[in-house]
């Protein structure tokens, strides 16, 4: 068993409510993009529709382009 800091509990809490790509995005320059192969994707949503409506509630952030077997999602 171990005790974890409430620091940590509270930055683990609010990397959850942005979603686990969020850092990654927030790296990425205007028209950077991430490369995804569906068949590494484990999550039952599909890759353009838990981006758009994860990242572009306020304002549009990303766009998801799918060139042959990959998804690209691209900083905006």
């Amino acid at each position: 068993m171990e005790v974890v800091a409430q620091q940590l509990v509270k930055q683990l809490i609010d990397d959850k409510k942005k979603g686990e790509f969020s850092n990654t995005i927030k790296k990425l320059q205007k028209g950077e993009a991430l490369c995804i192969s569906p068949k590494e994707w484990r999550r039952r949503t599909s890759i353009p529709h838990y981006f758009l409506s994860k990242y572009n509630r306020d304002e549009k952030t990303v766009s998801v382009l799918r060139i042959g077997d990959y998804y690209y999602v691209i900083r905006l």
